[in-house]
């Protein structure tokens, strides 16, 4: 299925290759980690893909938007649901799950824009709105981390099971995605820009400009590119960029006393000594960067728009930063412990933000104007959905992060908060800052893939890493 109208590298005898019965699936235990398998299970289908909810009448007629092939959904998923944690009672479930992320894979190469990026969305059999047609789709404005998301979900299947993905079919798609995100960077200081709603949080609650989130994920997918043996005429010198862009990420997005925002001037690759005798004489940024320098600071920045540093927690960036190794052990730890603070104010998983936007707020993200605008169920009142939602998924690499740094008594605390709040709630979508309950659809598949990740990290946790894990420089690869 190309729905593009045209023709790529992957096409549809090419993506076809994984078939696997899915009917006649045995019943699952009744636990946390069984729970989440089923959720899963039901979600994948290895002739379609592995959608992002069930195809189901409860869905409220919205069936067809979660039954479809979304990359970050599937990124996020896949990193945590493989390989399934414990003793599974379903014969091949990691087989069916692994076949369903693959066809994925390959409809979102088969769908790849000719600019490289990813589409964030394919929607296999339409919607009520385009009669049933097939079409992809990128949201009102992009989604950045899409294209990041992809190209992680094909390092993490390639790492498990090699002969599962052919590289050199997806060579020139990796090469594309890649050389697209780097494309990204507007005003040459190494790290990428987003649009508004340009990546998961698609709707009113918004972020744009340097998104930290975008940049950690590009830091992670030039990672995963280091580890994929694509042919070198597809091939990025990813090492050195990666290397680069961690360190203006810890620069631009924790100011400190000493640096410069001109030292951040300059394409990623460029030697810190080349940009530091450079010039830049646009005042507003440098200014804004100074004032952005405050005491006791213990969460990166959630973004940089033009002369504003807006200083608030994005609780899921700075938790995937732990897990790509980007802070060094003290901010590390300031993290951890701040983000634990904030967890015990509530009997629930992480919120998006610490604390709900309101729209007086002087960063403007909740474009409150704009809410009656889009669907009721993607509005962004403060406490709901993208502002201050509760999301399970971010609960579930939280746990991660916590198991991954030792903090095994507050992981084991926050696993159990998380397998209770999935178990009540079908493993939602997300839930309301304020009580909990539910406001999304149900049988999510990043909610189940992401309490897979967090019973395998605790389980894992203190037992001493494999000689492949060791071998992997970015903690989240080592999961």
């Amino acid at each position: 299925m190309i729905v593009h109208g045209r023709v790529r590298m992957c096409t549809p005898s090419t993506y076809n290759a994984c078939t696997m019965p899915t009917n006649d699936r045995p019943s699952i235990h009744d636990s946390s980690i069984q729970d989440a398998v089923r959720v899963l299970l039901s979600n994948a289908d290895p002739e379609r893909g592995l959608f992002a909810g069930a195809s189901s009448p409860v869905h409220g007629g919205s069936e067809h938007h979660y039954a479809s092939i979304w990359a970050r959904d599937l990124g996020i998923t896949v990193l945590g649901a493989l390989p399934l944690p414990g003793s599974i009672a379903v014969p091949h479930a990691a087989d069916i799950i692994a076949a369903a992320a693959h066809r994925s894979i390959m409809v979102l190469a088969a769908n790849q824009y000719p600019s490289g990026e990813i589409p964030t969305v394919v929607f296999p059999e339409g919607s009520p709105d385009t009669g049933g047609i097939p079409y992809a789709d990128c949201g009102e404005t992009g989604g950045v981390d899409s294209t990041a998301w992809w190209i992680l979900a094909v390092r993490h299947l390639h790492a498990l099971m090699p002969p599962l993905l052919d590289l050199d079919l997806l060579g020139p798609h990796i090469g594309q995605a890649i050389s697209w995100l780097l494309s990204r960077d507007m005003n040459q200081t190494g790290l990428i820009d987003s649009p508004e709603a340009g990546d998961w949080m698609d709707s009113t609650l918004v972020r744009h400009g340097k998104v930290f989130y975008n940049n950690v994920l590009l830091y992670a997918a030039l990672r995963a590119c280091e580890e994929l043996p694509v042919a070198s005429e597809h091939a990025v010198a990813t090492g050195s960029l990666a290397n680069d862009l961690g360190e203006r990420i810890n620069m631009a997005f924790w100011p400190e006393e000493g640096t410069s925002w001109r030292s951040l001037v300059g394409p990623l690759g460029t030697s810190a000594e080349a940009r530091a005798s450079g010039i830049y004489p646009h005042p507003a940024t440098p200014a804004a960067f100074r004032r952005a320098v405050v005491q006791h600071r213990w969460h990166y920045l959630s973004h940089i728009t033009y002369a504003e540093f807006v200083d608030k927690c994005d609780a899921f960036a700075n938790v995937l930063a732990i897990l790509c190794g980007i802070p060094d052990p003290s901010r590390t730890d300031l993290i951890l412990q701040g983000l634990l603070e904030e967890s015990v104010r509530q009997p629930f998983p992480l919120a998006t933000y610490t604390e709900p936007i309101a729209a007086a707020d002087v960063s403007g993200m909740y474009k409150a104007h704009c809410d009656p605008l889009q669907g009721e169920r993607w509005r962004n009142p403060p406490g709901s959905y993208h502002n201050g939602g509760i999301w399970p998924f971010i609960g579930g690499y939280w746990c991660a992060a916590l198991a991954v740094c030792g903090r095994m008594d507050a992981a084991h605390r926050e696993l159990e908060r998380l397998r209770s709040w999935c178990a009540a709630n079908q493993f939602n979508e997300w839930g309301t800052f304020a009580d909990g309950s539910p406001g999304g659809n149900p049988g999510q598949s990043w909610s189940a893939g992401a309490v897979l990740l967090a019973e395998r990290a605790v389980m894992n946790a203190g037992r001493g890493a494999s000689p492949e894990a060791k071998a992997h420089t970015v903690p989240l690869f080592g999961l």
